[in-house]
């Protein structure tokens, strides 16, 4: 791939790239819409009412751990579009999503269970903090690997190829 000002490599992770790559007027309209002029709403994790002025917008798959599974063909406006699609927010508690950080959803359970449970998180919101952490990883990551894809040529993609189609690999076997 050749370097050209559309395409740079990426530069090292840091709060200025956070910065640069979240879309706060994309997460403060998606806040404005999940509250439709409503002062509260239920937390899309835990289901409690949480109020608008103590809500945040949660990356549900971080901007940190998409810069950690962009490629080399992957740009930061890649991973703008990636990470702030509305599919990756979610509304929750603020103190929610700054105790999560830049972690995935599972890890932060995992953290919350190994030290004790100390927010008292139910099954109920471990599920969903799993399904919804789940899906939002593959919706930036497939979004990603579609970029990716699109950036290589077709010639490219064929010299990558490593023997023949999976699938008829499985019907030679299974004959």
């Amino acid at each position: 791939v050749e370097v050209t000002p559309e395409y740079q490599p990426l530069k090292p992770y840091s709060k200025e790239f956070r910065n640069r790559v979240d879309d706060i007027s994309k997460r403060r309209q998606f806040k404005d819409e999940a509250f439709n002029g409503k002062n509260t709403i239920e937390d899309m994790y835990s289901k409690r009412v949480v109020q608008k002025d103590s809500a945040d917008v949660d990356h549900t798959y971080s901007i940190k751990k998409a810069y950690g599974d962009a490629s080399i063909f992957n740009t930061e406006a890649d991973i703008k579009k990636a990470v702030n699609q509305k599919q990756n927010y979610k509304i929750t508690d603020s103190s929610f999503n700054r105790s999560k950080g830049a972690k995935t959803n599972t890890e932060y359970l995992i953290k919350e269970l190994q030290h004790g449970n100390d927010k008292n998180i139910t099954v109920s919101e471990a599920r969903k903090l799993i399904v919804e952490g789940t899906k939002a990883k593959a919706i930036v990551e497939g979004s990603l690997k579609i970029k990716q894809y699109s950036t290589l040529g077709k010639s490219e993609l064929k010299q990558q190829k490593r023997g023949p189609n999976m699938l008829l690999q499985y019907q030679a076997f299974k004959t």
